[in-house]
């Protein structure tokens, strides 16, 4: 409640434009209070559309409160911005695992191997 509170000061009383951040934010408190319904309908709410990282957010959640309903939306919502990106096609496919929707997982994975998408390991310097 306080921090959806202070967003809409930002909004109506300091006259603030909100960015990604701020919107990952409201998703964030959203997801973290199990209210992903509401997440979602901000996320649609919003003019401009959602950035991929404030979906990757959401779809996020959705694996935690195992809500595979709108997981599919905003998965299609990510793969329209952004088709070749292979860590929203892997963690959907973790997702339908989890449930056990073996036949979703294999659309998934045949998604992944006929576009050759490979995730990029990260290293570290140190």
């Amino acid at each position: 409640e306080k921090g959806l509170h202070f967003y809409n000061s930002m909004l109506q009383d300091y006259n603030i434009s909100p960015d990604k951040e701020h919107y990952s934010c409201v998703v964030d408190l959203y997801s973290r209070s199990g209210k992903i319904d509401d997440a979602w309908k901000f996320i649609s709410s919003l003019r401009e559309g959602a950035e991929i990282d404030v979906l990757g957010c959401l779809l996020g959640a959705c694996r935690v409160h195992n809500r595979m309903d709108i997981a599919e939306l905003v998965a299609n919502r990510i793969f329209e911005k952004n088709p070749s990106d292979p860590g929203y096609h892997i963690l959907l496919s973790n997702m339908y695992a989890d449930a056990g929707m073996w036949s979703d997982v294999t659309k998934i994975r045949t998604i992944i191997e006929e576009r050759s998408l490979k995730n990029i390991t990260g290293n570290s310097l140190f």
